[in-house]
């Protein structure tokens, strides 16, 4: 059975492939929470237990795209980190 988790798995796109994955089942989905983000032990446990990654997480929304970049930037530095 494949583990794959999906960081983003509360949005449009996150929330139709979990549905859709979870029809398959040779697939376990691995459960992710935004407060992983915060929480670097929490996030390592998260992709540890995790075959395939889905990033999917990420800030569209806001009046300065610098701070959209610098955020998404972030999210993706603290999951490779992981």
């Amino acid at each position: 059975m494949k583990k794959v988790g999906i960081t983003g798995q509360a949005g449009f796109v996150g929330n139709h492939l979990y549905t859709a994955l979870s029809l398959d089942e040779s697939v376990e989905l691995v459960p992710f929470e935004r407060s992983f983000f915060d929480d670097s032990k929490s996030l390592e446990h998260f992709v540890s237990t995790c075959d395939t990654v889905v990033h999917l997480a990420a800030m569209n929304r806001h009046e300065d795209p610098n701070v959209i970049y610098e955020t998404n930037l972030k999210l993706v530095q603290s999951l490779i980190g992981a």
